[in-house]
């Protein structure tokens, strides 16, 4: 199971999307699966979104990601979380609608995601940077690298 909550701060209003498939994060097949969510009101300072799920043992990676576009391969990526559970790491980036990355910053999970465990990621907007938690606690601070103001989409794979 996964769900997605996103919750704007001006009117507390949120939108809570829940997708159940036994599935879902795995890598051990050949197919991922993926979801996009259009953010009518985009992704603004002091928006916070909630992704819960859980994590297959003998999975190997999951990402989300807040686009401009529905469109992995042919949108910016404004914030791209890349979870590659396997080997603890978390990778955070920025792409460009030309596909060039920007470096990329690469954290030690220490285990906050495993596989054949449930989690919880909040991703929160202040000011010019995003505020990333793990299962209920403080992960990393990210600053912003391109303007919230293309956030049109959440995407998330796995």
């Amino acid at each position: 199971m996964l769900s997605f909550n996103w919750i704007h701060p001006s009117c507390g209003r949120c939108l809570l999307l829940r997708i159940f498939l036994t599935a879902l994060l795995c890598y051990k097949s050949s197919e991922a699966h993926t979801y996009s969510w259009p953010l009518p009101t985009g992704f603004n300072e002091g928006d916070m979104a909630t992704v819960k799920g859980s994590l297959p043992v003998g999975g190997s990676i999951f990402s989300i990601n807040f686009m401009g576009g529905p469109e992995m391969l042919k949108s910016d990526i404004i914030f791209h979380m890349d979870n590659r559970y396997a080997s603890d790491q978390i990778v955070i980036n920025t792409k460009d609608i030309d596909a060039n990355w920007l470096n990329e910053e690469i954290y030690k999970d220490s285990g906050a995601l495993v596989g054949g465990r449930h989690f919880t990621v909040i991703i929160v907007l202040k000011g010019d940077q995003f505020m990333i938690t793990t299962n209920g606690r403080h992960f990393i601070t990210f600053k912003v690298r391109k303007s919230n103001s293309y956030i049109k989409y959440l995407y998330i794979t796995g």
